[in-house]
């Protein structure tokens, strides 16, 4: 029984969620990054951040006006009949939900502990039948995991916390094999041989590739080079992988960022997307013997990809967004894709981090369950409600993921400050001045608050001499901070972003109190309440990136190459919960696949189980 084929947006049911509106050019989205570069895109100025996406592309891709001139003659530009319009799920937690664990520990002494404690907290939220279904498809299993545009691989530190959690929870032994990472990067491939070897709990990663390209383009028993060996090996084959694919061709902050990209396997973004989905296809074609079953992927990018162009077609259909290339693409590659927007907010943190995760299953899981995938998509969206609090719940303290005002790494910073506040002041003067962009929109600012602009925003001597740290800002960040209403030390605990321009609305509103503004690769972050930047080390905390005793390399990196990493990277939890709903609806339909099969799951008798677990998984 094959599956039925995804209609159009299916309503939300099941579990309080449900689909949201399409993402459209007006609304704002977070500043996106993935786990590939995106400092090309973070370096476009304020004006572009406000401004719509437009439905063209720049000159390395394809633009609307020659497009049409090119297809005049071929009859109206209408969409593909064949592509179905989809929506993001929003998680709608119960407004009675509890918040994860709120206790007071730095994130620095023992964080990759307390990623395994909060999945740990996932798993108490599911059903028993839930849990009992991880275990029998689980225990005495291995996760072979591959990753690409692999960055930090925080999906190999979540993949092992989801291990550690299932064993203490549940007694579930499941070993996680790191089986290769695929980083272009050849910073970043430096990175990963020094983080993900030697390790601290013996997990280090097998094979390093250098290119997608070469994962699409190797086949069975053919040899791909290795960068970790400097030598070629056989294509290897892993049970799951996750992808943060290349976002800057669809970010909001591109100017031509390109609607056509995935569709067309174009520029950065398109071309990784197609490799994964070939190797996807060569991972899910039978093989005689194999030990290794595909078991599908996780995909992450940034809510532009859901934005859909404004207007219609000639026939006036509404334009498709670049994520519904991608269901689509999936859909031919033998997956069912199954689209989240998740924040940290929605899991007790003080972070702020929009991104869309995928979900892509097998569709032969789905049709040998003898299910269909609306039904698959409701037990998704109730599991992820059950996990999400709400962004309006407690969070954590965001002093947690911070380091102390006396360690080294800050004192280093501030040093660094200084200097800047000396060199320019012995800087020549430009021969001829011209007043700064920034400055007009400003002046507006002010005056939309009934403030005299001219009045001075940069902070007295006496201010720069008590905190040092100010003195990396620069005049248009000062103003701005003085827009935001920003006092030295404020009284509140956040942490806002200086790097972009002003947006639209009330300055004043950027402050939240206890909560990060989203961390950029190339941006800056002041932590008002210490009247200091953010350093590039606890950007990877505020996204729960710790590689346990493994973490103190991090120590003689450069700042700049870890912000970098940390505005690139996943956010942990939100990649811990993707990864638990993905293999509870993996663990369920493999359930009722044994159900039709009339066989029983075996479980071994040693596992530890809680009492209504052991009733559950009682096969005697």
């Amino acid at each position: 029984m094959a599956p039925k084929k995804r209609g159009l947006a299916w309503p939300g049911k099941g579990g309080g969620l449900a689909r949201s509106e399409p993402v459209t050019e007006q609304e704002d989205s977070d500043v996106g990054s993935d786990v590939n570069d995106q400092e090309e895109v973070e370096s476009v100025q304020a004006s572009v951040a406000g401004s719509p996406v437009p439905s063209e592309s720049g000159a390395e891709g394809r633009n609307e006006e020659s497009e049409h001139e090119e297809e005049e003659d071929s009859g109206p530009v209408v969409e593909d009949a064949s592509l179905n319009y989809i929506s993001l799920i929003q998680p709608r937690a119960s407004p009675t939900a509890n918040p994860y664990c709120l206790d007071r520990r730095p994130v620095d002494q023992d964080g990759h502990v307390q990623l395994a404690d909060f999945i740990g907290e996932m798993l108490d939220r599911l059903d028993d039948s839930v849990r009992a279904d991880l275990i029998g498809y689980l225990h005495d299993r291995a996760l072979n995991l591959g990753t690409a545009c692999s960055g930090t691989d925080c999906a190999v530190l979540v993949c092992k916390a989801f291990a550690k959690a299932l064993n203490n929870k549940l007694g579930c032994s499941l070993q996680v094999n790191h089986i290769f990472s695929c980083e272009s990067d050849s910073n970043k491939i430096e990175y990963l041989q020094k983080m993900f070897t030697n390790t601290w709990d013996y997990s280090d990663v097998q094979h390093i590739f250098a290119n997608t390209a070469d994962l699409a383009s190797t086949d069975e028993g053919e040899t791909v080079h290795d960068q970790l060996h400097q030598g070629h090996v056989l294509l290897p084959f892993c049970g799951d992988l996750v992808v943060g694919f290349p976002c800057q061709d669809v970010s909001r902050l591109n100017p031509n960022a390109d609607r056509w990209v995935v569709r067309d396997a174009s520029r950065r973004t398109g071309a990784v997307f197609a490799d994964v989905m070939s190797y996807c296809k060569k991972m899910l074609a039978p093989k005689a013997g194999a030990q290794v079953q595909f078991s599908g992927l996780l995909l992450e990018n940034v809510l532009g990809l859901a934005t859909r162009p404004k207007g219609t077609d000639d026939a006036g259909n509404k334009w498709h967004s670049n994520l519904e290339y991608c269901q689509l693409e999936a859909e031919r590659a033998g997956l069912t894709l199954i689209p989240f927007q998740l924040d940290p907010g929605l899991f007790s943190l003080p972070v702020s981090r929009q991104r869309i995760w995928m979900i892509c299953l097998p569709q032969y899981m789905i049709s040998q369950a003898q299910v269909q995938i609306q039904e698959v998509e409701a037990w998704a969206m109730s599991l992820m409600n059950k996990l999400c609090v709400g962004i309006e719940k407690p969070r954590r303290h965001l002093d947690d993921y911070l380091l102390p005002t006396d360690h080294e790494l800050v004192r280093a910073q501030i040093h660094k400050a200084i200097d800047v506040a000396e060199k320019r002041k012995t800087a020549k003067p430009a021969k001829v001045y011209r007043p700064p962009k920034w400055a007009a929109q400003h002046k507006k600012a002010w005056q939309r608050m009934g403030r005299d602009w001219w009045q001075a925003t940069v902070p007295a001597q006496h201010i720069l001499d008590e905190y040092p740290g100010l003195n990396v800002l620069t005049e248009r960040q000062l103003d701005m901070l003085a827009l935001m209403g920003v006092e030295y030390p404020d009284k509140r605990v956040a942490s806002v972003e200086v790097s972009q321009g002003l947006k639209s609305g009330d300055p004043t509103a950027r402050v939240q109190v206890n909560r990060a503004d989203i961390v950029t690769p190339s941006g800056m972050q002041l932590v008002i309440h210490q009247a200091r930047c953010l350093t590039g080390y606890e950007t990877l905390s505020l996204q729960n990136i710790r590689y346990g005793p493994d973490h103190q390399r991090l120590a003689d990196m450069p700042d700049n190459f870890l912000r970098h990493l940390g505005g690139n990277a996943f956010e942990a939890r939100c990649c811990a919960a993707a990864l638990l709903v993905k293999k509870s609806l993996e663990a369920r339909l493999m359930q009722m696949k044994l159900v039709f099969q009339k066989q029983e799951v075996p479980v071994s008798p040693d596992v530890k189980r809680r009492r209504t677990i052991d009733d559950l998984c009682d096969w005697s």
